[in-house]
């Protein structure tokens, strides 16, 4: 059960290639999902032994996963709260067995069951989070000032600001990109012509992709609504809506309100991302709530002309006028003046693509995300403090900024105020 990829018997005492559970809610379609594989990934030549448990639902990414050789095992074939004692006995048993050195935690019902575990078992654990605080559940929120104590490291591409705002000590918050592979999509040209599997979209016709799980936050339905504006001037022109999920029979009911269902393509879940940025004349990012995300940054690296909402966030790379074409938040008739603009004029929409294009790939490093990963894990696997372990912080935000962007300050937030203290200050502050 839970075994570990690599050489040796003992997690901890084998130094030279300590355990590592990896241990996700699920490992359906998402950017979590995508950072888990690509850390097995490029991983895979160090001297680690990986292991990845996904609470239930194996998903896309468990056979994926277990291609390169990793171990992966899911402890519910589905999300039933009947089942969660029996996730727990098996988690906790595999924790105090010895077999694992460190545990990395994603997204939030993980960090919730297997942080306490963890302490129990005495395994180091690191957390990774990947949204900004707009994006968090209250209540995952406050677990995260809560349980601080029990968690050795908070992983994070976000500023540090972001969480320290909430009540977070600085010093548990290490600064780590989440890890995208960007070589596919930096070698992709414009293909025009390219025909799509089960799609009868005719070559030439304007395309544009909005991608992400179909839930209310990723904010389809913006798309949606702009479409007949678009279709009015572009009578030819698609929307193509990737990705499967529970909002899909709303948003499909609002494509026929607007009377577009024969523009807009409802494609569900496509392992051709790359064949569909190559097709696409854009791209739109209509999340209502976040920055920043791995199909925006894989869709820059691709060359597509992105066109997103402006967002509260504290670094966006899509800069107007600039890196892309930036409408105002919520605003369907901002998102099509926003299409409208780059499907007619090809010059303005290859200029702002080659722009995001050269600073997604000056700023992405991959290297960088995996040689800190290695050294907090093999950190924590020695039983060393990680305050000495170098992180990213130096290349979060580059002091050439490739995009011209604008650090945005971050307001505060309520939840340390909530939970009865201030945020900790910066270790050495008067």
């Amino acid at each position: 059960m839970l075994e570990a990829r690599g050489r040796g018997r003992d997690a901890v005492s084998d130094s030279d290639a300590p355990a590592v559970l990896m241990l996700i809610d699920h490992l359906g379609t998402g950017g979590a999902q995508e950072h888990v594989y690509q850390l097995c990934h490029h991983l895979a030549d160090a001297e680690l032994r990986l292991s990845v448990c996904a609470l239930h639902t194996a998903g896309h990414y468990a056979e994926r996963i277990r291609r390169l050789g990793v171990p992966v095992e899911v402890l519910s074939p589905a999300r039933r709260a009947g089942a969660l004692p029996g996730i727990a006995w098996r988690l906790a048993r595999a924790l105090r067995s010895g077999a694992h050195a460190v545990l990395h935690t994603f997204l939030e019902a993980s960090f919730v069951l297997g942080t306490p575990l963890a302490r129990l078992g005495r395994v180091p654990t690191l957390h990774s989070i990947t949204s900004l605080r707009a994006q968090l559940a209250p209540w995952y929120l406050r677990h995260l000032v809560r349980s601080q104590r029990w968690v050795n490291a908070y992983l994070t591409g976000i500023e540090s600001e972001e969480l320290v705002a909430s009540g977070v000590d600085p010093g548990r918050v290490k600064q780590a990109e989440t890890l995208i592979d960007l070589s596919e999509p930096l070698a992709l040209a414009h293909d025009p012509e390219r025909r799509l599997e089960g799609l009868a979209i005719p070559p030439r016709v304007p395309v544009a992709l909005s991608v992400g799980r179909l839930i209310p936050d990723k904010g389809h339905e913006y798309a949606i609504r702009a479409w007949p504006r678009v279709v009015a001037a572009l009578p030819e022109a698609r929307l193509l809506v990737v990705g499967d999920g529970g909002d899909e029979a709303r948003l499909r009911r609002l494509a026929a309100r607007c009377q577009v269902a024969e523009r807009v393509h409802f494609t569900g879940y496509r392992g051709d991302l790359m064949a569909l940025f190559a097709r696409a004349d854009c791209f739109l990012r209509t999340s209502i709530v976040e920055g920043m995300n791995t199909v925006t940054s894989q869709a820059m690296a691709a060359g597509v002309p992105i066109v997103a909402f402006s967002t509260p966030v504290p670094k966006d790379f899509v800069v107007h006028a600039r890196s892309g074409w930036v409408a105002p938040l919520a605003d369907a008739g901002g998102l099509a003046e926003g299409v409208l603009t780059l499907l007619r004029d090809s010059e303005l929409a290859a200029r702002l693509a080659h722009t995001a294009r050269d600073g997604i790939r000056a700023y992405a490093s991959g290297d960088c995300v995996i040689a800190t990963h290695e050294r907090l894990y093999r950190a924590l696997a020695r039983g060393e403090l990680l305050d000495a372990v170098p992180d990213m912080r130096e290349r979060m935000w580059p002091a050439s900024d490739p995009f011209h962007s604008q650090r945005r300050r971050v307001a505060p937030v309520s939840v340390a105020a909530e939970l009865g203290h201030s945020p900790p200050r910066e270790r050495g502050s008067a």
